[in-house]
This record gives C-alpha cells, structure tokens and sequence, in this order.
C-alpha cells in the first residue's frame, strides 16, 4: 500500500509539473497571439490609412489633371502686344 501510494504521489507530482508546464506554454501562446492580433489591427488600419490617402492623391491628381486639359495659352503676338503695350505705360508715366 505504502508503494502504490508513493508511486500514485509521484505520478501526482508528475501530472502536475506537465499541467504547470502546459499553463505556463499556454500563457505564452496566448500573449503572442495578442501581439499578433494587435499587430493585424496595426496593418489594417495602416491599409485603411494608405488608402484613404491614395483616394486623396488620385482625387487632386484629376483636379490637376482637369486643370491642365481645359489650360489655354494665351497667343504669343497677344502676349507681345501686353508687354509693349506696359512697357509705353511705364514710359509715359515717368
């Protein structure tokens, strides 16, 4: 009886060192689950981020792109004109 008691204690204290060590491994698997869950939450907010900001840039982008499509340069005799034009102005007020 004394030997199937000592054998039943150490088979005891057995289990519960693996238990122990299962707890303690299962805490870690858990912590680095949150990291890995926090970092996830990280890039998918960084994607939403870069997105909107790609929207934006595409957004001024056609603005700009609009913009330039509807630019008309002004003659270039029309632009000569305008100059001589100032230039006698400037002269006759001296």
């Amino acid at each position: 009886l004394k030997r199937q008691v000592g054998k039943a204690t150490q088979s005891l204290n057995r289990f519960k060192d693996d238990l122990n060590r299962q707890i303690k491994d299962l805490l870690d698997i858990e912590q680095r689950i949150g990291k890995q869950n926090n970092l996830h939450g990280r890039a998918e907010q960084e994607m939403i981020d870069a997105n909107q900001e790609q929207s934006r840039a595409a957004k001024i982008h056609n603005h700009l792109a609009e913009q330039t499509e509807e630019y008309e340069v002004p003659e270039v005799l029309d632009y000569v004109k305008k100059k001589a034009l100032l230039y006698n102005l400037e002269r006759d007020c001296e």
